[in-house]
């Protein structure tokens, strides 16, 4: 393994991570906002969803340059 790649694997990680610190945070903190005040329904969580995606992107970034290699 090539110190670029150790690099490129270490970077690949920290994203990872803070995506997955994000969307736990939102689980967390906004569990409680995500219900209409009048009718108790819980409402979609687009931020939730924004991060799953961002991190589906992110993983399909490495892996496509990984391949490359």
């Amino acid at each position: 393994m090539t110190k670029q790649t150790l690099e490129e694997l270490i970077e690949m990680q920290k994203a990872i991570a803070i995506c997955e610190c994000i969307i736990n945070d939102i689980v967390e903190g906004y569990k409680l906002q995500l219900k209409t005040p009048r009718t108790e329904e819980e409402v979609p969580d687009f931020m939730r969803e924004d991060m799953k995606k961002m991190l589906t992107v992110l993983f399909d970034i490495y892996q496509a340059a990984f391949e490359k290699r």
